[in-house]
């Protein structure tokens, strides 16, 4: 089948799986780190495979980055990662966590 709109391309399905609006923006492109979960759940956080990253440079973006480091919203005892939500899997830390806090509650 040859698929010429853009808003019916199949997108594989996950728990935290959000279909894309190709009338926005798009700033980064991830997969899920299902593996890495401590305690697999539905409503476990999961970070981002570090393996596989796309972003969209900009300077919008990269100061509210900056503007969360600088408040330190990582909960660190007990571990519960950025903002309270996106920690306790590998790379929690990283950007591995604070990608899909950014994109997802921010």
């Amino acid at each position: 089948e040859d698929v010429k709109d853009q808003s019916h391309l199949p997108v594989a399905k996950g728990p935290h799986t959000k279909v894309p609006d190709f009338n926005k923006p798009i700033h980064a492109a991830f997969t899920r780190d299902y593996n890495s979960v401590k305690h697999p759940s539905l409503n476990a956080p999961v970070g981002i495979q570090g393996g596989f990253l796309v972003v969209k440079p900009s300077l919008e973006v990269l100061d509210r980055f900056k503007t969360i480091l600088r408040r330190g919203e990582f909960l660190l005892d007990p571990r519960k990662g950025w903002g309270g939500k996106f920690g306790g899997f590998y790379g929690d830390m990283t950007f591995q966590g604070i990608l899909p806090y950014y994109y997802e509650m921010v």
